[in-house]
């Protein structure tokens, strides 16, 4: 159970829930069990020992944020960009360019094998970019009522700040 807190040396919270990240998802979130339910984390790496405050609770799954890096793992770094947490076209830069590249590959690897139900006969490598920053080119923003700017898959509450 990752949830043990002997694993954690910070202080005991009762609101929050200690974890430790294992993966990363498809997506922008590192994944962490409790128990036996999944828990998706944004802006974590895998190896990170967390706590965490549970915003949405399903069956067999949550989702949560981050309150507290207890310990970060060896595939954390600092985002280079300020704008990371809000933007999202980035998820994982705090996560080491070698672990995003192995997680990449893992999640083709399970598509593969779990919606297609085939299996490649040979490893297909994950080809790493030349430089690992400045390959963006587009960003879709949109401006709400209250003349706030969020990306396409927020919701007009988000907390995107206005520039």
């Amino acid at each position: 159970n990752t949830r043990a807190s002997a694993e954690h040396c910070c202080a005991d919270d009762p609101a929050t829930v200690p974890l430790a990240i294992t993966s990363l998802s498809h997506g922008p979130h590192g994944v962490a069990r409790d128990g036996a339910r999944v828990v998706f984390v944004p802006g974590v790496a895998p190896g990170d020992r967390v706590r965490v405050r549970l915003v949405e609770e399903r069956g067999s799954y949550a989702r949560a944020e981050v309150v507290h890096r207890c310990a970060p793992g060896p595939a954390y770094r600092e985002p280079p960009c300020p704008w990371v947490a809000a933007c999202g076209g980035c998820p994982w830069q705090q996560v080491a360019y070698p672990t995003q590249l192995d997680a990449k590959a893992r999640n083709v690897r399970d598509a593969l094998g779990r919606i297609a139900r085939v299996a490649a006969a040979r490893e297909l490598p994950i080809i790493a970019a030349p430089h690992e920053w400045g390959y963006r080119h587009r960003v879709r923003l949109h401006v709400g009522r209250r003349h706030e700017v969020f990306r396409s898959h927020d919701d007009e509450d988000g907390d995107f700040e206005s520039h």
